[in-house]
């Protein structure tokens, strides 16, 4: 198997790589790793307003279709960006159960309603879910 970027792949590193180095900055840098297991305690806060930046800058729910407020990335791109995250040492996500769990539930197999209601606020970050 060959796991070379493609070329649109190889783009897509680079304006990860380069967003999460523009804005790692400041408080954000200081969050660099908080948040692992057994520390989820640890810079609530700061982590939360880092994944308000992230929605607000469409790096939240990746593999969610746009028609749901996510991404449409395909399954390589969102393998580059956790891999780009990761190597950036980026807080740990606050709201990674909604968007990584329940959404996709919801997206599946929820009503109208219930995504109407849910899906907006976790890719905002706004709704988190335990």
């Amino acid at each position: 198997m060959d796991l070379t970027d493609s070329e649109q792949e190889a783009a897509f590193r680079r304006e990860v790589r380069e967003w999460l180095g523009d804005h790692l900055t400041g408080e954000f840098a200081e969050a660099r790793g908080l948040g692992g297991p057994g520390s989820e305690h640890e810079g609530f806060d700061v982590r939360l307003a880092w994944d308000r930046l992230l929605a607000e800058h469409g790096w939240t729910c990746l593999g969610w279709p746009e028609e749901f407020g996510g991404r449409g990335a395909t399954t390589a791109q969102q393998m580059i960006f956790h891999e780009e995250y990761a190597q950036a040492r980026a807080p740990v996500r606050v709201g990674h159960i909604g968007e990584e769990l329940l959404g996709p539930t919801i997206i599946a197999f929820g009503s109208e309603q219930q995504r109407a209601r849910f899906l907006p606020g976790i890719a905002a970050g706004e709704i988190h879910f335990a």
